[in-house]
């Protein structure tokens, strides 16, 4: 893809004007964010992408590659297929949050069978998880450290600390089967 006008031609030096020169057009974002689950292969891309043909993901992920947000790298725990993963420098893409998004409710109830989660009411619930999906999706299948999201602020925890230690476990338990 050709980028016909960039905030950048036109002299401003503004590093929000670069990123919309990156990942301003109507694929390339919704791209990167289904990369921040993991490598993805095109073909899962596609599936996970509704709306865009074979011919337009793969522009977007060649544009996205020689922009250094996304690498081609292999899945080598199934075989040698190619997959597309964010770069360090596409991983601070991720990190924009929307002041004007409103916090949800993530509502935990554990049982004997595993544990139900939702947005909103449940009958019976043992953790409530309250924050941006962002920050959520980050804590729960990115790893990243809930004491850290507490700390800023991203999220707040009432209720039984153990459940939600257990359900983290089980996100970190599946994402590591997949890669």
């Amino acid at each position: 893809m050709t980028l016909n006008l960039s905030y950048g031609g036109l002299g401003d030096a503004c590093a929000a004007a670069h990123a919309l020169d990156l990942i301003g057009d109507r694929w390339s974002l919704i791209v990167v964010r289904e990369l921040m689950f993991g490598p993805r292969t095109s073909p899962d891309l596609r599936s996970s992408l509704i709306g865009i043909s074979t011919e337009e993901l793969n522009d977007r992920l060649q544009f996205l590659e020689r922009a250094g947000v996304v690498v081609e790298t292999e899945l080598g725990y199934l075989t040698k297929t190619t997959a597309y993963a964010l770069t360090d420098w596409g991983w601070k893409l991720t990190d924009s949050r929307c002041p004007d998004v409103e916090a949800q409710e993530f509502r935990l109830d554990w049982n004997e069978y595993g544990f139900d989660l939702d947005v909103g009411d449940l009958p019976r619930v043992d953790v409530a998880v309250t924050g941006d999906s962002t920050a959520w999706a980050g804590v729960a299948l990115l790893g990243q450290s809930l004491d850290d999201a507490l700390a800023k602020g991203d999220l707040r925890v009432e209720g039984d600390r153990a459940v939600l230690a257990r359900v983290l476990r089980v996100f970190a338990d599946a994402m590591a089967a997949v890669g």
